[in-house]
């Protein structure tokens, strides 16, 4: 029998259900308190609501209504559950079509991963995205280093839900080749230059053990180079499955003894499921700047310019820069004593020098290697006299 406990009973004016089915609502001028009240409703979920008034005051109270049974389903996978970070599974959920409306569906993994909600009718599948290995996430002890999936499906006839479950799902990790180099990839012959692998092989999950991948390094061409003592670049050993490999020198010290340009290539793999990967990074050599320097006179007189003409090598990549500059010695008992000259046309190989001042300058012509790699510097002296002076007297 339904009875009206509102605290305001004596001022209620009139009450209404909504029932939350499409049904025409019913109301009372004053609620029929100890007598069932019936209603109908078809199977599912439902709201129902209860207001009561007051002359122009309402208030109502909102009451959930389930009508169905306990539910009923399961989860089904296919064969073949060891598979590779980034890939993904289908999962069937079967025998739920019976369940009545308002019945959940939780699909959820162990993988750090956001669980899926369904509400009733259930997709027929689910598909999940495995972003991540099963290294280290275990389900007791049962199944080391694997997944498991799971369904719980629920309604108010079955709070708690009933499960279904997928296990063991083994996840291996895809390879993810990284270089550092330091300090450069531009060099001068006879630089050495590190390289690091800062990547990740990952792990191959066989039978519930984790095995870590391996790393193996190539530089083409296979010669104008020598390794630092005690490294190695490793070897495949002509086998495509990683697990025959032998493994390279997480560091590389690379001294490059010829000018070209090089390829430095990090092969990384677990498994020939996943497969391997590879990163590729090209270094270039330069020879060292042979700058040369000459004068069309090393010797002249205050007030007169020289054109000093300068020559490059050509260089493996890139273009080399330079400058010039001079420096002065005064000559003893000349003056003035102190430096003084101009350049025009300093951004040239073959600028124009005047020089003001007596004494023994020192013009000088750097080349500096691609990247500041290593440079060279060519000097030249030069003599400017002061001129001549005369003094005539008389009696």
């Amino acid at each position: 029998p339904s009875h009206d406990i509102s605290t305001t009973i004596g001022t209620n004016t009139s009450y209404k259900i909504k029932w939350g089915d499409n049904s025409p609502d019913s109301s009372f001028n004053s609620f029929p308190s100890g007598v069932f009240i019936f209603h109908t409703y078809s199977v599912g979920t439902k709201t129902l609501t209860f207001y009561a008034y007051s002359g122009a005051c309402v208030d109502s109270t909102q009451y959930n209504i389930f009508i169905g049974n306990k539910p009923a389903g399961g989860i089904g996978a296919p064969e073949g559950r060891n598979i590779c970070a980034g890939d993904s599974l289908p999962f069937f959920i079967t025998n739920a079509t019976a369940n009545p409306p308002g019945t959940r569906y939780i699909f959820f993994v162990n993988d750090n991963s956001t669980p899926d909600t369904f509400y009733h009718p259930a997709p027929d599948t689910v598909r999940h995205t495995f972003k991540i290995s099963s290294c280290g996430f275990s389900l007791a002890t049962t199944f080391p280093n694997s997944f498991q999936a799971v369904l719980n499906i629920s309604n108010p006839c079955n709070i708690l839900g009933t499960e279904g479950t997928i296990k063991p799902i083994e996840v291996s990790d895809k390879p993810n080749p990284k270089i550092s180099i330091s300090p450069r990839d531009t060099i001068c012959v006879g630089q050495a230059i590190n390289f690091t692998n800062t990547g990740n092989p990952g792990s191959n999950v066989q039978d519930g053990v984790c095995t870590p991948g391996k790393s193996i390094w190539k530089i083409f061409p296979s010669t104008g180079w020598t390794l630092a003592t005690g490294q190695s670049q490793g070897s495949t050993n002509n086998r495509t499955n990683p697990s025959s490999w032998t493994a390279g020198s997480t560091l590389l010290s690379v001294t490059f003894n010829t000018p070209g340009t090089y390829e430095i290539r990090l092969v990384m793999g677990n498994n020939t499921l996943c497969g391997s990967d590879s990163v590729v990074k090209m270094i270039c050599v330069n020879p060292e700047p042979a700058p040369t320097l000459s004068f069309n006179n090393s010797s002249i007189c205050i007030g007169n310019s020289v054109s000093p003409v300068a020559t490059l090598n050509t260089p493996t990549c890139g273009n080399y820069s330079f400058s010039w500059s001079v420096s002065y010695i005064p000559t003893a008992g000349c003056t003035p004593s102190t430096s003084a000259y101009q350049i025009t046309n300093a951004n040239s190989l073959n600028p124009t020098i005047q020089f003001d001042n007596p004494g023994t300058y020192t013009v000088s012509f750097t080349a500096v290697a691609p990247g500041g790699a290593c440079s060279k510097v060519v000097s030249k002296p030069i003599l400017v006299r002061g001129r001549p002076s005369s003094i005539v007297t008389g009696k």
